[in-house]
């Protein structure tokens, strides 16, 4: 019949994309694992704005705590070498020429790497997209709720009470 599909979504075959992948619900973590040592503070803050995210619910410690570990740390060398390339952008060459700093090229590499492992963690819009990620409607529709009750500030309604006819 016109108009009407042969197969289910999920059986559906596309030529760029394969077979239709389905959503996976996932929850946020609920106790974040303590960073790896020597962390600076900005790293420190990522990894906690990271844990406090919802997509950490999708995240297995057992097989992925390595990667996470090399992400994080990534993260704190970057932050690391930026300070030090601000500090001195050019240097002095061999032929005492001013360069660029050679540490902008470890700079390129770690924002890759970085970039890399959001994509690989769904630390993205994009990448939760196409990992097919999405979140509890309802645990999401709980915590707007929550968040809505804490902004607003009690406030005392006045009673109207009933005269009855004047």
């Amino acid at each position: 019949m016109a108009g009407k599909r042969q197969k289910p979504p999920g059986e559906l075959v596309y030529r760029r994309g394969g077979r239709v992948k389905p959503l996976v619900l996932v929850a946020p973590a609920h106790l974040a694992p303590r960073p790896p040592d020597g962390l600076g503070d900005h790293a420190a803050a990522v990894w906690a704005a990271f844990w406090a995210s919802r997509v950490s619910g999708a995240v297995d410690l057992d097989a992925d705590g390595e990667a996470l570990r090399h992400w994080i740390l990534s993260v704190d060398e970057r932050e690391k070498l930026r300070a030090a390339t601000v500090r001195a952008p050019l240097v002095k060459g061999s032929h005492e020429q001013l360069m660029l700093n050679p540490l902008f090229r470890r700079l390129r590499d770690l924002n890759r790497e970085i970039a890399r492992a959001e994509e690989h963690f769904g630390m993205t819009p994009l990448a939760r997209l196409r990992l097919g990620v999405t979140y509890l409607q309802e645990q999401a529709a709980k915590e707007d709720l929550e968040a809505r009750r804490e902004r607003r500030r009690p406030h005392v309604m006045p009673t109207v009470r009933d005269r009855g006819p004047a």
